[in-house]
């Protein structure tokens, strides 16, 4: 069935339970990415579509979803014998309240749904994104401005996760460097560049969940490579500057890291920036564009 089709393709964990929380807030700046040759789009003022338009499909948006409980666990950078890059967080132990967050990032076939609503704007087509290519429905869609992903996961009852859910959602509670631990990374646990090309050979991103071996704590797939993810926060005081994280096809191993963080300007729509959403713990309907 269409159900049982649609749950097949997004795997589910069971996530571990959490200690209760204490709430902490940062929003330190971050930097921006050197593996980045961005292609910023026009800087004016853009006229979206109206999010009334089609409703989005709700079995896949929920579906998407995982339940990160409340509680502590080690946000920043984690200084295991080598220093910490500029822009990352001090490591410290923080707290948060529990959310929700899309196991895989925006696949291109889901996009195209929103833009086939009317309720969001085509990506950018230059060299690189996925959007206009053949075969590129289950890639995450890149070349998207941070408007452009904020406007698509407003349409699915969603948002942006802030930095901090992002890189509980990716590390788990222990602090490890990257989702699957503190071991450095290969082709075997993201898609990221190698000394032969970038995307681990193919000079691109994959389709997403590709690399079952790099999920994080939480079940989540790609929170290491494919394509850096746009959050909610800016850029400290520069409100044109969005913060993304994970790295992308790309980027070294470095970059990677559960505590790296990149600064970008809001309007950029660049091959290696993508997203996925967030939804807050309470039941939240998706939008039917009433």
């Amino acid at each position: 069935s269409e159900g049982r089709k649609l749950a097949a393709e997004i795997r589910a964990d069971e996530a571990p339970e959490m200690p209760e929380p204490i709430e902490v807030a940062s929003n330190d700046p971050p930097r921006e990415s050197p593996e980045i040759s961005a292609v910023v789009a026009d800087t004016k003022p853009r006229l979206l579509p109206s999010v009334a338009a089609s409703p989005p499909d709700k079995r896949r948006a929920a579906i998407k979803l995982v339940l990160v409980p409340a509680g502590e666990f080690y946000y920043g950078c984690k200084k295991n014998g080598e220093p910490c890059d500029a822009a990352e967080i001090p490591g410290r132990t923080v707290s948060l309240g529990p959310f929700r967050i899309d196991r895989t990032e925006v696949r291109v076939s889901e996009y195209r749904k929103c833009v086939d609503a009317g309720a969001c704007t085509a990506p950018g087509s230059a060299d690189g994104c996925n959007w206009n290519m053949p075969n590129r429905g289950e890639h995450p869609v890149n070349c998207v401005d941070w408007t452009q992903a904020q406007s698509y996961c407003k349409w699915v009852g969603k948002r942006l996760p802030t930095e901090l859910e992002w890189e509980k959602a990716a590390r788990g509670v222990d602090g490890r460097a990257y989702p699957w631990g503190d071991a450095a990374p290969s082709c075997d646990q993201a898609v990221i560049s190698t000394p032969d090309a970038a995307g681990c050979g193919a000079d691109s991103t994959w389709p997403v969940a590709s690399r079952s071996m790099g999920r994080s704590p939480f079940g989540l797939f790609d929170m290491a490579g494919n394509v850096l993810e746009w959050t909610s926060d800016s850029a400290g005081s520069h409100d044109d500057e969005r913060v993304a994280r994970g790295g992308s096809y790309r980027s070294a191993p470095r970059p990677v890291r559960t505590s790296s963080r990149d600064w970008l300007p809001a309007a950029m729509q660049d091959a290696s920036v993508g997203f996925r959403c967030a939804q807050d713990a309470s039941p939240v309907t998706a939008s039917t564009g009433s």
